[in-house]
């Protein structure tokens, strides 16, 4: 099959995509360039990481607790079992069920001392995501045309995304290669098109031979000037 036409069409989109997230990084640099969104993002991430952190901690915490209790649940079964007859044994589980109990009685308050932290650390991002929004509707009819321009920008690049997901359908894994090569030593032009039996990029002559070879072979053809994948039309 001649991989070609499917190539032309991936770099069209690749074109567009890429002029979508150049242009959504510009937009995304005059709005990370306000004073007071660059605040409150700073304090959203901070309080972001200090919510992942507490929530670790807490986890952390309460694995402790259970290890404990299950600790504890299983010496006393093996005390009261009556498996155990010998009084030193028996003398020896309790000082362990003793000390178990002092361990977890320690281990809960901690428990509930992360999961307090947890839960501050909770309610400050929440707090940290409002002030977000908040300087964000504020700043809205400042850049109403920038953040709806940056929402339609965005749910372009997704809708391409898939698109060239599903023209990669269509394309082998080795002219897959060789164009991804293309594209970054040529400048993101890895396929050309031939206009009046020369190549669009660099002008070369293409003879009819060539011509007819991009158009129908099953193997890449490529400009023996520029090095690029031609694409007949």
């Amino acid at each position: 099959m001649n991989q070609s036409p499917f190539l032309y069409q991936l770099q069209q989109l690749d074109d567009e995509i890429a002029h979508a997230e150049t242009r959504l990084k510009k937009i995304e640099a005059e709005i990370a360039s306000d004073i007071e969104i660059t605040q409150a993002n700073a304090a959203l991430a901070e309080a972001k990481n200090f919510e992942h952190m507490a929530s670790h901690a807490f986890s952390e915490a309460e694995h402790t607790v259970k290890e404990i209790r299950i600790k504890i649940a299983t010496s006393e079964q093996s005390l009261y079992g009556g498996k155990i007859h010998n009084p030193k044994e028996l003398q020896d589980l309790q000082s362990e069920i003793a000390s178990l109990k002092k361990r977890l009685s320690t281990a809960e308050d901690n428990e509930l001392e992360q999961m307090i932290k947890q839960e501050e650390a909770a309610a400050l991002l929440t707090q940290a995501e409002k002030d977000l929004h908040e300087v964000k509707d504020k700043k809205a009819s400042e850049m109403a045309l920038l953040f709806g321009e940056q929402d339609t920008l965005a749910k372009k690049v997704d809708r391409l995304v898939k698109e060239r997901l599903a023209r990669l359908g269509s394309i082998s894994t080795e002219s897959l290669q060789v164009y991804e090569t293309l594209r970054r030593a040529k400048n993101g032009k890895a396929v050309a098109l031939i206009e009046d039996n020369a190549c669009e990029v660099c002008g070369a002559s293409i003879r009819p031979a060539e011509k007819q070879a991009a158009r129908s072979s099953s193997q890449l053809v490529f400009c023996d000037t520029c090095g690029r994948i031609l694409y007949s039309g």
